[in-house]
C-alpha cells in the first residue's frame, strides 16, 4: 500500500495489561505505565492502552494521547465486548467488510469455476442500500441476477434503478419461496431459503448464524507484522480511518461463525 509523503498518524490499540510488550517487574508493577507507543512503518504509529479489570480510565488516557481512533485486541474484546467511548471511534471491520463484498462474490466464483454469464446470483434487501450497492457492483458481471424480497415494491425500486442505469434486468422472488442460486447475499438478520448447494455470503454479520456454506467474515493481506493478536479486517480498516485514504487488500481467507473461524466446509486458502 503506498499512502505518499505524510507525516506520522496515530493509532490506538486497546489491550489487556497481560498484553503488554514491556513486561513489568515485581517491584515496579504498580506504577507500570497504562501506554507503550512505537512506530509501525513510516507512516504509523500505534499507541497501546492498556487496562486491568476496568475500562474506565480510557477515556482519560485516551484524549490525553491525542487518540481518536482505535482496534480492540481479541483479547479485549473477548473480556469487555463491543464499547463506545464519546469522541471515540473503535473500528470493527465491519464497514469494510460490507464494502468488499462484491470482491467476495467474485472470489468465491472463481474458486469453485462458476461461470458468472451462467449462474445466478441472489441478493436479500433487507438492507435496502446494502442490497443496491452489490446489485450496482456486480449487475456487469453476474448474468442473471435476483432480488429476493420481503417488500415487493422496495425490490421493485432496486430493480428499476438497475435497468435504467445499467441496462440488466433484474429478477424478483418472494422471501417465502425457495429461490435457486449459485451464490446468495444475506443483507439482513434472516437466511434467505435458498438452494442447498448455494453458498451464502452473510453481509450482516452483526447477526451470527452459522451455516453450512455459508461466510460471514474474512482475512486480508498485506497483513502488518503487529505484537498483538488483532483480526486482520479490523486493523486495515483502522489504519484506512485514521490515515484517511483507500487501499486495497487481498482477501485471504473466508471464515464463519461467532468466533470467526477459518471454514473447513471451503476452501480456508484462497490465494
Amino acid at each position: 500500500m503506498h499512502w505518499g509523503n505524510i507525516s506520522l498518524y496515530r493509532l490506538g490499540i486497546l489491550a489487556l495489561d497481560k498484553e503488554r510488550i514491556t513486561k513489568a517487574s515485581l517491584l515496579s508493577f504498580g506504577r507500570a505505565k497504562k501506554t507503550e507507543t512505537f512506530v509501525l512503518d513510516d507512516k504509523i504509529e500505534l499507541c497501546a492502552v492498556y487496562v486491568g479489570k476496568s475500562i474506565k480510565p480510557l477515556t482519560k488516557i485516551l484524549s490525553q494521547n491525542n487518540i481518536t481512533i482505535a482496534v480492540c485486541t481479541k483479547a479485549f474484546f473477548g473480556k469487555f465486548g463491543n464499547i463506545t467511548i464519546d469522541g471515540m471511534k473503535i473500528v470493527d471491520g465491519i464497514s469494510l467488510y460490507k464494502k468488499l463484498i462484491p470482491d467476495i462474490v467474485k472470489k468465491v466464483a472463481k474458486m469453485y469455476f462458476i461461470d458468472k454469464n451462467e449462474c445466478t446470483l441472489a441478493v436479500t434487501c433487507e438492507d435496502v442500500n446494502l442490497a443496491m450497492s452489490i446489485a450496482e457492483n456486480l449487475c456487469r458481471d453476474f448474468r442473471y441476477i435476483k432480488i429476493i424480497a420481503k417488500n415487493k415494491k422496495t425490490a421493485r425500486d432496486i430493480a428499476d434503478k438497475i435497468l435504467c442505469e445499467f441496462g440488466a434486468p433484474i429478477i424478483i422472488t418472494d422471501f417465502t419461496t425457495k429461490t435457486e442460486c449459485d451464490i446468495a447475499i444475506k443483507t439482513g438478520a434472516h437466511i434467505p431459503l435458498v438452494s442447498k448447494s448455494a453458498i451464502v455470503i452473510d453481509g450482516c454479520p452483526e447477526h451470527t448464524i452459522t451455516k453450512k456454506n455459508m461466510i460471514n467474515w474474512i482475512d486480508v493481506s498485506p497483513s502488518y507484522n503487529l505484537p498483538y493478536d488483532i483480526g486482520s479486517l479490523s486493523f486495515a480498516e483502522a489504519v484506512m480511518q485514521v490515515v484517511g485514504q483507500e487501499a486495497d487488500f487481498k482477501i485471504s481467507c473466508f471464515k464463519c461463525g461467532a468466533n470467526k473461524a477459518a471454514l473447513d466446509n471451503l476452501s480456508v486458502c484462497v490465494e
